[in-house]
């Protein structure tokens, strides 16, 4: 009978246990097994003391879990820590995004590393309160002085290592046969040479036919083979790793390792080539091939044109007095010339030689005037000097006259037409005016009639009228004076302007002076119809006559 009771009492607690409330947490709980933080009660397994089901029935301690702090799904904030139910801060609190505060800790926090408001550059994480680099990442420098996390493999301004650039701020070369090289940019792959222009042609010297051996070495008419050509076509010659052609190859010019350079080396050759399988020099001044001389042993390219030890060709030096060489013959030095007869020659200066002055048969005393200097090639008076008449012959000298008392001083004579009319009515001279009748009483060309010295001054400078010359409807001159005569080739300007011989028709025209109008000629003019200048010292002559007034005969 016990038996049973005891049977039926155990029934009785189960049913008791199944059919009780109590804030399950589990399932019916036989025999007293409950999970964690659980425990039976009336056949039900239900949250211990101070424990409540969260999350799908899992018990939970409110009053500490900062996932579920004083209620179930009350989350604290990052940093908080939940303290008797309730979320409280038990690291630093940080000025929030939404301007509230956030409980940081400075320690891993990468808005806040180590204080607030110290967040971490890009790719960087806070560990122990300092801002470093993950795992794969170098810090680089910044132009700004700043520091930056960064991938050295895809970092197109820091490729593999910091502040080195590839091709074109890429970590990738353009050329597919170079890779980057860290500091060095863009190089060859492999065993390839760069090659070319700019170094960006990637090649392989043991097999290339345009860089054999090398760079720039081609195979141009056979095949390349480590590095070696096979030559097999006429012109070209394999001198040892290099297939040329021997007529041209200055370093292997008529046969292999015939160097025109090599001779250089204290020869001074320059501009050596090889042309037709000789050594040769760069052209001379008279476009033809430099020689190549050899003086005291050594070889030098020359240009027999000019050089005086080799002038017209090789060991021909110009002796004294010809010591120049002009298009291959010995001569003077500029600016002087080989005067003299034969076996009596000397060079002169024929800028500065009275007796020589502008030629060798030019002499001033003769030509120009007695006493005379030769200045720039041309025959001139001294500064102390002046140009006089005299009854010498010719008709000209340097001289200082007498004055009163028989003290010598440098005055020029007073001119009159009479002392020039002969330059203009010379009959002997081939000058075409008077001589040829263009100026002759019976022709008077141009209006002019030069035969006399009367004639000559009436139609050069006229007498004083009281008007203009009706007849072109202008004057040459002033009014009320003599020279107002104009011009019948340039109408309007005068024949003869008494003082100013620079705005006189007759020094323009015995100049061919640019002054001349259009179509007007020179003068005089010689038999055959060409232009016959004056003398330098008969155009000074009439120069002075004009400046002291043009006084009449």
């Amino acid at each position: 009978m016990n038996a049973k009771l005891t049977a039926c009492a155990l029934l009785v607690f189960l049913a008791a246990c199944s059919s009780g409330n109590n804030n399950d947490a589990g399932p019916a709980c036989p025999g007293g097994t409950c999970p964690v933080h659980e425990t039976c009660v009336s056949g039900a397994c239900q949250c211990i003391s101070g424990w409540v089901p969260c999350d799908g029935g899992v018990c939970t301690e409110i009053q500490s879990d900062p996932a579920n702090c004083g209620a179930c799904g009350v989350a604290c904030p990052s940093g908080a820590s939940c303290l008797g139910g309730t979320c409280q801060c038990t690291a630093v609190a940080c000025p929030g995004p939404d301007g509230g505060e956030v409980c940081s800790d400075l320690t891993t926090d990468d808005a806040n590393c180590g204080q607030c408001d110290s967040p971490c550059s890009a790719n960087e994480q806070c560990v122990g309160a300092l801002c470093q680099c993950p795992s794969g990442y170098t810090i680089c420098p910044l132009e700004d002085g700043g520091a930056v996390c960064t991938d050295l493999g895809t970092d197109p301004n820091n490729c593999g290592q910091c502040a080195a650039l590839c091709d074109g701020g890429n970590c990738t070369c353009d050329v597919p046969s170079q890779i980057c090289s860290p500091g060095l940019g863009c190089i060859c792959s492999g065993t390839l040479t760069s090659c070319g222009p700019n170094g960006t042609d990637c090649v392989d010297t043991n097999s290339d036919l345009q860089n054999c051996g090398g760079c720039d070495q081609p195979c141009p008419t056979g095949s390349c083979t480590g590095g070696i050509c096979d030559c097999n076509a006429a012109p070209y010659t394999k001198c040892g790793s290099v297939c040329t052609n021997l007529s041209s190859d200055v370093n292997n010019c008529g046969v292999c390792n015939n160097d025109c350079t090599a001779a250089a080396v204290g020869g001074n050759l320059t501009g050596v080539s090889c042309q037709n399988g000789n050594c040769a020099c760069a052209a001379d001044a008279g476009s033809g091939p430099g020689a190549i001389c050899t003086s005291s042993g050594v070889p030098a390219c020359v240009d027999e044109s000019t050089d005086p030890g080799n002038c017209g060709k090789c060991g021909q030096v110009c002796a004294s007095p010809t010591v120049a060489c002009t298009n291959g013959n010995c001569s003077c030095p500029t600016p002087q010339e080989l005067c003299g007869s034969s076996g009596s020659q000397t060079c002169v200066d024929i800028t500065s030689t009275a007796n020589s002055c502008g030629s060798c048969s030019y002499n001033c005393a003769t030509n120009y005037a007695t006493a005379s200097e030769c200045n720039q090639g041309h025959c001139v008076c001294t500064d102390l000097q002046t140009l006089c008449l005299t009854q010498l012959s010719p008709a000209l000298s340097c001289t200082c006259e007498q004055a009163d008392g028989g003290t010598a001083v440098c005055k020029q004579p007073t001119l009159t037409f009479a002392d020039v009319a002969t330059i203009l009515n010379d009959t002997t001279a081939p000058l075409g005016c008077a001589a040829a009748g263009c100026h002759s009483a019976a022709a008077k060309a141009g209006g002019l009639d030069l035969s006399s010295a009367q004639a000559a001054y009436a139609g050069l400078v006229g007498l004083p009228d009281a008007g203009p010359n009706t007849t072109v409807g202008c004057d040459g001159g002033p009014n009320g004076t003599a020279g107002n005569i104009p011009s019948q080739a340039c109408p309007c300007v005068a024949r003869v302007v008494p003082g100013i011989p620079t705005s006189s028709y007759l020094i323009d025209a015995l100049t061919d002076s640019s002054a001349l109008c259009p179509g007007a000629a020179p003068m005089p003019i010689d038999v055959d119809g060409g232009f016959h200048p004056l003398s330098a010292c008969q155009v000074q002559l009439l120069s002075i006559w004009i400046k002291q007034g043009a006084v009449g005969p």
